[in-house]
């Protein structure tokens, strides 16, 4: 929880280094966003200790939520003196500051279901693009689970919305092979407008759930860690890896202290020959997602399902074709048909080549096997 909302944390370094990080990220292409929290602050922050009941709910904001991180601003409280409501200034204030000081590209709203109120993260969305005229920004907001009505699609205040979903779909059905979720499935994979990460702060790390949850490990876990990684970076939201996924971390996270401990990155990891199979396999999927158009159209169109041999395939486009195999058992010249063209296809990943004709592929179908095919010109 946030004590001061002016100042960065002094383990984090100056506000030197942070714009220093930013300008660097920047030559480098990469957008910075930051993870606002302003559902709630600690019980140390100033405000609470001047006047709680000025800024904040009196009690909890939701009496029946499960989840209270500590006194929760009150949007809506209005100071009739000062003609303006408090808190919704003091957290406008605090997002042009962020955004004009240090150009920052996006907002990440956390606790957004707890916020409870639109009204002010359309403001503080309308603010941040006052600001940065010239440039993109991107807002998201965590809404557990996922709140289509939050979306600016459907008339709501951000860009995109936090899918909890998608990690917990992919996870049970990479771990329970007593069934295969194929709707869920199919609304991960094309839902627009999500977030969607397979690990995140709020849960333990993907590799890690493979092995507690499936009693899969090593090899078993990670080509099953593959898989995965090709539905996230392939589906039509948006994709988030947390850091270390793409490398193979899997340590425990633990519910004890957990925003007080360190996990610096176990670059000794890469020594391991899975390990960077799956690094190489995360830089091949971000580049067809860099340089394909059809990577960027929010449409997936399902071609081809089997619940019993847990084979789905969906098409991003009439050129670009995704099978994915849910199965610890190989399938010999298993047959998929209603593929879009016929003509040469060669997986993106492993560069093997296929002939489709009658709009039917065979192929050999390895355990938890993905594959990319894109149609040869």
């Amino acid at each position: 929880s946030t004590r001061n909302f002016f100042a960065l944390k002094t383990t984090y370094g100056s506000t030197g280094d942070f714009k220093q990080l930013i300008d660097e990220c920047h030559k480098r292409k990469i957008r910075v966003i930051f993870d606002a929290v302003f559902n709630h602050t600690s019980t140390d922050c100033p405000l609470e200790i001047i006047d709680h009941n000025y800024w904040y709910h009196q009690g909890k904001h939701h009496p029946d939520d499960q989840f209270y991180w500590g006194p929760e601003f009150n949007y809506e409280y209005y100071d009739e003196q000062q003609n303006l409501k408090p808190a919704w200034k003091y957290v406008t204030d605090v997002v042009r500051y962020w955004i004009s000081e240090f150009h920052l590209d996006g907002i990440r709203f956390d606790a957004a279901k707890q916020m409870d109120n639109y009204d002010i993260l359309r403001e503080l969305d309308n603010v941040a693009h006052s600001v940065r005229t010239s440039q993109p920004f991107y807002t998201a907001a965590e809404y557990v689970p996922e709140e289509p009505s939050i979306l600016k699609t459907n008339g709501g205040p951000v860009d995109a919305c936090w899918s909890s979903s998608f990690h917990g779909v992919l996870i049970n059905n990479l771990t329970d092979l007593s069934k295969l979720e194929l709707d869920l499935m199919k609304y991960v994979i094309s839902a627009p407008n999500l977030v969607n990460y397979l690990s995140c702060h709020d849960n333990e790390r993907f590799l890690f759930l493979l092995g507690k949850q499936g009693n899969a490990f090593d090899d078993d876990a990670f080509i099953r860690m593959r898989l995965a990684m090709i539905i996230l970076i392939t589906s039509v939201g948006i994709p988030f890896i947390a850091q270390g996924d793409e490398f193979g971390e899997a340590r425990e996270w633990g519910d004890k202290d957990q925003n007080k401990r360190k996990f610096p990155m176990q670059w000794d990891l890469l020594n391991n020959e899975r390990n960077r199979s799956l690094v190489d396999t995360c830089k091949k999927l971000l580049l067809l997602r860099k340089q394909r158009e059809d990577m960027k159209e929010k449409t997936a169109n399902f071609i081809y399902e089997h619940h019993d041999n847990r084979v789905l395939v969906y098409a991003r486009s009439q050129e670009l074709v995704i099978i994915t195999h849910f199965s610890n058992e190989e399938k010999k010249d298993y047959e998929i048909n209603s593929f879009p063209q016929n003509g040469k296809w060669i997986d993106w990943l492993s560069n093997e080549e296929y002939q489709i004709d009658n709009n039917t592929l065979k192929t050999n179908l390895k355990p938890f096997d993905g594959k990319i095919l894109v149609l040869q010109k």
